[in-house]
């Protein structure tokens, strides 16, 4: 009875370190020109908004949306100059750690955003809804990019295991 307590509070406080981690990272990407008020405003706000909008609980639409978001490989450029020809090749690589998926998830639907106007409360609520239902452009780049990985996997022998 014990060890199961144990292990409740053990997962309990691991969820609240990665929903901690996932708000930082949301509030670094949204930090403009050091302006960390308007900032949290706005991470206010779009929670308020979320709890009314959904039965749902806002955190939880947040992590689904991010993790649908979020990719497992990412493409590197490289660029050769030898004479006068130029030789490009795109190398896909693992994105192992986490942390760095979950950050190119958030940076992605920002860029989503980006193309709307400047971030609202608003805007933010609505990608974060869209996204938890696999109809936001970021879950469309995201295959996009899957289907390129796949068509390149041949360079995947450039990838140092």
């Amino acid at each position: 009875m014990e060890l199961k307590i144990l292990k409740n509070t053990y997962n309990y406080i691991n969820k609240m370190k990665t929903i901690f981690n996932i708000k930082n990272k949301i509030f670094n990407h949204l930090l403009i020109n050091g302006e960390k008020e308007v900032c949290e405003m706005i991470l206010f706000k779009m929670f308020k908004e979320l709890q009314k909008a959904s039965k749902k609980k806002s955190k939880r639409i947040i992590t689904t949306a991010i993790s649908l978001a979020a990719p497992s490989f990412k493409l590197l450029i490289f660029t050769r100059k030898k004479r006068k020809k130029k030789f490009i090749r795109e190398v896909p690589y693992f994105l192992l750690n986490s942390n760095v998926q979950v950050s190119f998830a958030i940076r992605q639907i920002l860029k989503a955003l980006e193309k709307k106007s400047f971030y609202t409360h608003k805007n933010l609520k609505d990608e974060f809804l869209i996204g938890t239902q696999n109809l936001s452009k970021t879950f469309d780049t995201k295959k996009l990019l899957h289907n390129t990985v796949t068509l390149k996997k041949n360079l995947l022998t450039y990838y140092k295991w």
